[in-house]
């Protein structure tokens, strides 16, 4: 799920449905739902998968997660290098499409500085690795969003209050 904002609006679509990123397939085929970006690009898959690895109780700790990523974990870190990765990719892909600005990460997995500089460095590496891409598409800004995890919870009430016509 996303927000797509175009000249200070948020991007609606014809369905409502404009930005339900979860639903783009990053594979050559649809046949199975692990190829939609929801699976292959979920954060808490990724932290599961790698605390799976660490062997830790508790598949959700993010905290234990980050540390060995940050101390370069050989069990951990292909891991998260294939989610930003793929995370990259789907920029790249909406990239190609819109030339938007930036790309800017909230959610609880923004409060890890190594995710922005992670998801940066694939962008990097796949317009080095083909240049034909490196050469024409221009890198957008990738940022953490300012509220981190509370970014959705502000710009639902922001909608709300425009619809409102109370924001303005």
């Amino acid at each position: 799920m996303a927000g797509i904002i175009i000249n200070h609006q948020l991007l609606r679509g014809t369905h409502s449905q404009a930005g339900e990123l979860s639903f783009m397939n990053l594979a050559d085929h649809t046949s199975t739902s692990e190829n939609l970006l929801g699976f292959s690009g979920s954060a808490v898959r990724m932290i599961e998968a790698c605390a799976h690895q660490l062997g830790l109780a508790d598949i959700n700790d993010g905290y234990s997660v980050f540390e060995a990523i940050e101390a370069g974990d050989s069990r951990v870190l292909p891991i998260f290098e294939k989610y930003c990765a793929t995370i990259a990719t789907m920029m790249l892909n909406i990239q190609s499409v819109i030339d938007i600005q930036r790309f800017v990460i909230g959610g609880g997995i923004s409060a890890q500085p190594l995710v922005v500089s992670g998801i940066t460095n694939a962008f990097h590496k796949i317009l080095t690795n083909l240049p034909l891409l490196g050469k024409q598409l221009q890198i957008p800004e990738i940022l953490t969003a300012h509220f981190k995890s509370d970014a959705n919870l502000y710009g639902a009430l922001y909608n709300l209050l425009i619809e409102l016509d109370v924001a303005a």
